[in-house]
């Protein structure tokens, strides 16, 4: 069974300072389509990088052919994880992603592979600053809410639904709050992954990339953007809460 480091135990705080500070992880973002099972596009910052040097690249077939027209290649999945994640797992890195869908995915490449031994070893941590701020900071989790009702009041966003990342990564607490410093695109606030890639399948499977409708294109192009900036974004937060309460106990 798997390792699971979450910021809101304290008792496992130590090892998740441990990791961040010495920079032995993998930053992970992993966009799946409809069946919640199959990766589409997947962007990660290496094993031990000191800069957001963003890679990403599809991973669903049914997007290989596009990977003539724009930047982003091709690769399996099951080739990421054997030769991106399992050198992790052996150097005795961590895996940090902001959905649990990403660990449960390597998991299973992890079985896939026959590399079931390796997933007692796997260690992962969970971004999900929604515990955090419950636990931790429960008036800023009301500010919060009130300014998403603001902004779905004057029409930023389609409806005040569950907090997520991108509402921590983008609704200042106060203005000397520095949760707020990474800027999100506006445009990309109330984006739905799983609604461009049903909009964009069909396309795949019956017009080549020239004759796509300008929307069909702009949800392409948004899908990579929103894949990059959740996963800096996640970064940035991660960063910005193991400091708060480093500083708290210091």
């Amino acid at each position: 069974m798997s390792f699971v480091l979450k910021l809101h135990r304290p008792r496992l705080f130590a090892s998740v300072l441990d990791f961040v500070q010495s920079h032995r992880i993998m930053w992970l973002d992993v966009k799946v389509g409809d069946d919640k099972r199959t990766p589409a596009i997947v962007a990660y910052i290496p094993y031990g990088s000191l800069f957001s040097n963003v890679k990403q690249f599809f991973c669903d077939q049914q997007f290989e052919g596009l990977t003539e027209h724009i930047s982003l290649e091709y690769r399996d999945w099951l080739e990421f994880v054997h030769h991106e994640v399992v050198p992790v797992i052996e150097n005795k890195g961590a895996i940090a992603a902001y959905s649990r869908t990403a660990h449960e995915l390597i998991v299973e490449a992890l079985h896939t592979l026959e590399l079931s031994h390796l997933v007692d070893h796997l260690i992962y941590l969970d971004c999900d600053a929604r515990f955090f701020i419950h636990r931790y900071l429960p008036n800023h989790k009301l500010k919060l809410r009130e300014q998403l009702r603001m902004r779905a009041r004057w029409g930023m966003i389609s409806k005040s639904g569950p907090i997520g990342l991108r509402d921590y990564l983008t609704v200042r607490f106060d203005q000397n709050d520095g949760c707020a410093v990474y800027s999100y695109p506006w445009h990309l606030l109330d984006f739905s992954d799983e609604e461009a890639l049903r909009y964009i399948k069909p396309n795949l499977e019956t017009l080549p990339p020239q004759q796509w409708s300008l929307t069909a294109k702009h949800c392409l192009i948004d899908l990579c953007s929103c894949s990059a900036h959740d996963l800096l974004g996640m970064r940035r937060l991660t960063l910005f809460l193991t400091g708060l309460i480093f500083n708290h106990q210091n």
